[in-house]
């Protein structure tokens, strides 16, 4: 077959059907502004998809002045979120604009969208997926870092950034509370200079969360009666009244201070306490039997 008749043969089809593949495809990755151009599994596993922006113009961050004219094309690497439990990540080829105002510093800057703002390292949808995982599920941060396949850093740092939007404890509708205490460090020794005798410290703090969502309302240090009671007392008339159960572990102490502040809530034993008191009890029964009846431990 010569060369022109070769010429003369219609395109394959998947040549023609190129531009509604990437359309289709670019839908179901749904990252708006973007265009996907490839997708290929790496091969040491995950998935890396290629995506360009469409914009042609943007504003600059400097002046506002809106340029078109290209400087360059430049690449830049970010974390997605993981689709069918294999982490993505995307290759970004994005436009890197030459200011149109003379008088302005900024010489040229890079497009910057609502789900890739400018250096981000990840999309913006990711990092409301590792938040969500760790504020709503209760998820540690460790574990869902591992699962979206980025550092724990950023997930810490997403959850502290979201942390500070959080409404203040007298705006969030709680009606069971969970009282616990918590040794956030090993206990320590030190010598009292005026009696030289060695005293034991232990480093406790009493944490109050949500027990329908596992959210934390707030940290008091120490566990005794008096710091609850003021964290309590420190809260609106309207914010108590709406509480209608309190979930604590066997602690007089902290019996003592919803008691003062609460005489009218109902308060339950949670049942990780529950359990271990009924185990222990019969554990002691058990033991204490098998001594009365065979004359030894066991």
């Amino acid at each position: 077959m010569s060369q022109r008749t070769r010429a003369a043969l219609p395109l394959p089809a998947h040549a023609t059907a190129e531009p509604a593949v990437r359309l289709a495809a670019s839908v179901v990755f749904n990252l708006s502004g973007y265009t996907v151009h490839d997708a290929v599994d790496r091969p040491l596993g995950g998935r890396r998809v290629v995506v360009a922006a469409d914009a042609t113009e943007g504003a600059c961050p400097g002046c506002g002045v809106f340029s078109s004219r290209v400087h360059q094309r430049v690449r830049q690497s970010v974390k997605d979120i993981p689709v069918g439990g294999t982490c993505l990540e995307v290759i970004v080829v994005k436009p890197r604009f030459v200011c149109a105002e003379t008088a302005c510093p900024r010489r040229t800057f890079t497009q910057a969208t609502e789900q890739l703002p400018a250096r981000a390292r990840c999309t913006t949808r990711l990092k409301e997926a590792v938040v969500a995982a760790v504020l709503d599920s209760g998820r540690a941060t460790a574990e869902v870092a591992a699962d979206h396949g980025v550092a724990w850093g950023t997930v810490n740092t997403a959850v502290l950034d979201q942390s500070l939007e959080l409404p203040a404890v007298d705006q969030v509708p709680v009606r069971a509370l969970g009282i616990d205490e918590h040794r956030f460090a090993t206990a320590k020794w030190f010598k009292n200079p005026e009696t030289a005798v060695w005293c034991r410290v232990e480093p406790w703090m009493s944490t109050f969360v949500d027990a329908h969502t596992g959210h934390v309302l707030g940290v008091v240090d120490g566990r005794s009666s008096r710091n609850v009671t003021a964290w309590l007392r420190a809260r609106s008339q309207a914010w108590l009244d709406r509480l209608e159960v309190v979930a604590i572990d066997p602690s007089a102490t902290f019996r003592n201070a919803i008691r003062q502040v609460l005489p009218a809530v109902d308060i339950s034993v949670d049942h990780f306490h529950l359990v271990k008191l009924g185990n222990q009890m019969l554990t002691d029964v058990r033991q204490r039997a098998i001594r009365e009846v065979l004359g030894r431990r066991g």
